[in-house]
């Protein structure tokens, strides 16, 4: 591409030569530094995800090692970092919040089997984000 220049004068009433090319590096520098933040952003969403099934695989492993252990001693927490003791009365029933503070009894195959379907979903946001990183690295 030949460089366009053109004369004009400023404010200060000289004449001075400006470059087009120089918006156009401008405009690409600044396309970059968008480009890298999505791909930031999306990697930190990507890292989100990935501790959240971590989180997920091992409540589902904790409920199958309950599993027929009724009166077993456990932990559960209490708030900012604080365990008690406890007994666990039915290995086959939980508490489940299900959204906006709504609890509801589930069996221990329901619960897993919600425990899945999180993952499931979470999945799916991760084939999107990779989707859309391999889009921006490709442009």
């Amino acid at each position: 591409m030949a460089k366009k220049e053109h004369e004009h004068e400023c404010e200060c009433g000289h004449e001075h030569e400006h470059e087009e090319d120089d918006m156009e590096g401008q405009r690409r520098m600044l396309e970059q530094q968008i480009l890298q933040q999505k791909l930031m952003e999306i990697e930190s969403q990507l890292n989100q995800i990935e501790q959240k099934k971590q989180e997920l695989a091992m409540v589902a492993e904790s409920i199958s090692s309950l599993k027929g252990k009724d009166e077993a001693e456990i932990m559960v927490p209490i708030g900012m970092g604080v365990l008690g003791k406890a007994r666990l009365l039915d290995s086959n029933e939980f508490l489940v919040n299900i959204g906006s503070n709504v609890v509801v009894k589930k069996s221990a195959e329901e619960t897993r089997q919600l425990i899945e379907a999180q993952i499931s979903e979470l999945d799916r946001a991760r084939e999107l984000f990779e989707k859309e990183l391999e889009r921006i690295l490709t442009v």
